[in-house]
């Protein structure tokens, strides 16, 4: 089907010429009911900030476009989803029809990863250590199977502590492979397999998972590659190499093939991964082209930049991806894919 010449949705995607009309028709509509869902939802953020004693001192009225209120639109979510209603039953209440009236597509972004718990599921500091490991194991296949089995440690899986550790560990593992990737020695070839043993332990990655993740990583990291380039090909934060969203999608489910190599990649994860980028980390990255990202304050008061900031929303993707093939939609994006199966059957 033909595609309507240069028009395009709000997340960029070209419009097919027979929904063009439509689209049309009915944007005005919607951009109403977006504006009116807005001003709902600030409404419930300023009055949830100040009831919960959120506000920090001199902040302003929320206002969900601007970058600089995100952390405190974050706080307030959290705050809400984690009491589930028990110290603000009332906000917690509103915040539950806004849900069921369809959120306004700015809060998207903050709520989808609160709802989906994805800052537990994958930290930032986790998930930039889980890509880190992922790329040096496919990068020097690095051998496990005769190295000592870790005991993972419960108290350190996705919780993104010990980066100091993690980081010497990896140092390790780089130090064991010379300049053209390969063992400088037997000993050493060990040494390095031990290393990437003890780091995916620290991520919370057990001895079994990553012989799992070992045995079939070529065929999902070949599978990902052609998927990436079919993705929302008419893109261009995809379809261009330089723009980075094809580069974004690539580590986030090689992240996810390594956090999760009971599931694995499977076909139809692409296009989940590049909508959850397009709503996440595709609006930071264009207010940093137009200079309009601004440095955040994380909970220990140190600064976050922006490189960060991309990186936490890259992370955030991750965890929603772990959470929705895990726990919303178990079956649906496994090896056997028994649910849609299961949901065919049952239609036809």
């Amino acid at each position: 089907m033909a595609e309507a010449e240069g028009l395009r949705d709000i997340y960029g995607l070209l419009v097919n010429k027979d929904c063009a009309e439509l689209l049309q028709t009915y944007a005005p509509i919607w951009l109403q009911s977006n504006r009116a869902a807005e001003k709902k939802a600030c409404s419930l953020l300023n009055t949830a900030a100040e009831q919960l004693g959120l506000r920090q001192a001199g902040q302003g009225t929320v206002v969900l476009h601007d970058a600089r209120h995100a952390d405190i639109i974050n706080a307030v979510l959290e705050e809400l989803v984690a009491s589930g209603g028990r110290h603000a039953p009332e906000l917690y209440a509103q915040l539950v029809d806004l849900v069921h009236e369809g959120l306004p597509n700015s809060l998207r972004p903050h709520a989808w990863p609160q709802f989906l718990q994805a800052h537990k599921r994958a930290p930032a500091q986790h998930y930039s250590r889980l890509v880190a490991l992922q790329q040096l194991l496919c990068r020097h296949s690095i051998s496990t199977s005769s190295s000592t089995p870790v005991a993972t440690n419960g108290n350190s899986s996705n919780s993104g502590t010990g980066s100091q550790d993690s980081s010497s560990t990896a140092e390790s593992v780089v130090a064991g492979i010379d300049a053209n990737g390969m063992s400088q020695s037997t000993a050493d070839a060990e040494a390095a397999g031990a290393a990437a043993q003890a780091a995916a332990a620290e991520l919370g990655i057990t001895a079994e998972q990553l012989l799992l993740w070992r045995t079939h990583w070529r065929v999902w990291e070949a599978q990902i590659d052609k998927d990436c380039r079919r993705t929302f090909p008419g893109h261009d934060w995809f379809s261009d190499p330089s723009a980075g969203g094809a580069a974004a999608l690539k580590r986030v489910l090689s992240a996810f093939c390594l956090a999760a190599p009971q599931l694995g990649y499977c076909q139809g994860m692409n296009f989940l991964t590049g909508g959850l980028l397009l709503l996440l980390l595709l609006p930071i990255e264009q207010q940093q082209q137009q200079g309009l990202a601004v440095q955040q304050t994380s909970s220990s008061g140190g600064d976050i930049g922006q490189g960060a900031t991309t990186a936490a929303a890259e992370a955030a993707v991750c965890g929603c991806l772990l959470c929705i093939a895990e726990e919303v939609l178990p079956g649906y994006y496994s090896p056997a894919m028994v649910a849609p199966q299961v949901c065919v059957g049952a239609v036809y």
